[in-house]
């Protein structure tokens, strides 16, 4: 696996977990704390049916399965920072009639479609 932009601790003081979530369809999240340069520190667990990656602090990740999750929040994550980041007052989400597909948009950025399995 590999960095990225910022560590989880970021993640979680700047309030942008909900965002980056919404902007990464498929991915479960997860956030606990462990043992950090002698305090605690946030940790940031992300998954799918068959891959998952971990999110440390200083910015590493690691992980496994077919799906580089690690890389594709790193994306998602560098679209919203590139747009300054919306507020979660301009996120909408469109429902299919069917209700499987719940697109998620935030002013010009998305779609990001988030399928029911």
């Amino acid at each position: 696996m590999g960095g990225f932009p910022v560590g989880s601790r970021e993640l979680v003081d700047r309030d942008l977990l909900t965002r980056l979530t919404l902007a990464a369809p498929d991915l479960r999240l997860e956030e606990g704390r462990r043992p950090w340069d002698g305090d605690s520190a946030p940790v940031i667990a992300l998954s799918t049916a068959d891959s998952w990656v971990h999110l440390w602090p200083d910015g590493t990740t690691t992980g496994a399965g077919p799906r580089d999750l690690g890389k594709e929040l790193g994306e998602a994550y560098v679209e919203l920072d590139a747009a300054g980041w919306p507020e979660l007052t301009e996120f909408t989400l469109e429902v299919s009639p069917d209700r499987r597909t719940h697109t998620i948009r935030a002013g010009a950025l998305g779609p990001w479609e988030h399928r029911l399995r």
